[in-house]
């Protein structure tokens, strides 16, 4: 899916890598042996990604900042938890 494409575009590897490796790894440890400090630092880096491609598509300014708050939030409340 999109999300499992884009998470491993982030990590440097092909969607199907990252897919086999959460077979047998946590998350957080591919994150980490992909060179991330922990999950919010690859988080950030996620968000950014997914600007650029929101730009790619044609979405304004005020819409991508709209969209980036509501995850920002959503990730927020998660981690809270």
């Amino acid at each position: 899916d999109r999300k499992m494409e884009l998470r491993a575009s982030v990590l440097g590897i092909s969607s199907t890598e990252l897919r086999d490796k959460l077979k047998s790894q946590s998350f957080e440890q591919i994150i980490k042996q992909s060179g991330f400090k922990d999950k919010a630092s690859f988080h950030t880096a996620l968000i950014g990604k997914m600007k650029e491609e929101l730009r790619k598509r044609g979405w304004d300014e005020n819409k991508i900042q709209q969209f980036v708050q509501k995850r920002i939030d959503r990730y927020s409340k998660s981690s809270a938890n």
